[in-house]
């Protein structure tokens, strides 16, 4: 799982920051299996995403990690 937006406080008041169109890409490094992942951030959630590797059922909404895996070419 890894955050999509930033979050901090300011003058005491919690802010929220999505990154919309100031990244080219999310690259998430999962140290468990050594793997690499990129994620364009049409492709990303607003708040938080999760990349899983398993899962009791195959359902729509979940966002297989296979799907993600850096290749090594930058998309574009």
């Amino acid at each position: 799982m890894f955050n999509t937006h930033s979050q901090t406080t300011r003058n005491g008041e919690y802010h929220e920051t999505t990154y919309g169109n100031d990244i080219d890409a999310f690259a998430v490094y999962y140290p468990e299996n050594g793997k690499l992942y990129w994620i364009e951030p049409e492709e990303a959630t607003s708040k938080k995403m999760k990349l899983r590797t398993t899962a009791k059922i195959d359902h729509h909404s979940i966002n297989w990690a296979a799907d993600y895996e850096f290749d090594g070419r930058i998309p574009g």
